[in-house]
């Protein structure tokens, strides 16, 4: 297992947290059946390192915003892993959890989860929405004690050449 350290992301890290996302999304959403296509996800990602792409994640992370928090994993300095939860009203929300494709499978997932978890509230009930056709993320998920809940969503923020990503929700009970 890599040695990993997992942290609040800092603004120096923007840039690194991008290409976490994008070549996350590379090798995870293009999808035939679907209609995604991996041309669709360079598309949706060319602009990652725009000024206002930069300044809205620089917004969040310098932000007083208490109810959300962005993790970053790092091996040997790397940022290798990122991870969005947030506080909602009645419930806890995994907004994203992705790592770099060379670095799967040895527990840095599981470590940014850990690390993210204990800013949630316990009481509350948490959720996490991944593509129907992400049988990777879904056993992580499973691993960690979600469930299917059994809903079906498409959200438009998660939409790659004009087709919204199919997702299921699933959900983790409160620990208290």
């Amino acid at each position: 297992m890599a040695d990993v350290t997992v942290e609040r992301a800092r603004v120096e890290d923007i840039p690194a947290m991008q290409d976490v996302w994008y070549e996350s999304w590379l090798a995870t959403y293009p999808n035939e059946e679907v209609g995604i296509t991996r041309d669709g996800v360079e598309e949706r990602w060319k602009n990652r390192h725009s000024p206002e792409k930069v300044e809205k994640m620089r917004a969040f992370i310098e932000g007083d915003n208490e109810s959300a928090r962005l993790f970053v994993a790092r091996v040997d300095g790397k940022v290798v892993g990122v991870c969005r939860v947030s506080r909602e009203e009645n419930f806890n929300e995994l907004n994203a959890l992705y790592v770099l494709p060379d670095y799967l499978g040895q527990g840095i997932g599981t470590q940014l989860w850990n690390e993210a978890h204990t800013f949630l509230d316990a009481r509350k009930v948490t959720y996490v929405y991944v593509a129907t056709y992400n049988a990777r993320a879904i056993r992580f998920y499973e691993k960690l004690g979600f469930i299917d809940t059994g809903g079906r969503v498409t959200e438009d923020r998660l939409r790659v050449n004009g087709i919204m990503i199919p997702q299921m929700e699933m959900k983790l009970a409160p620990t208290t």
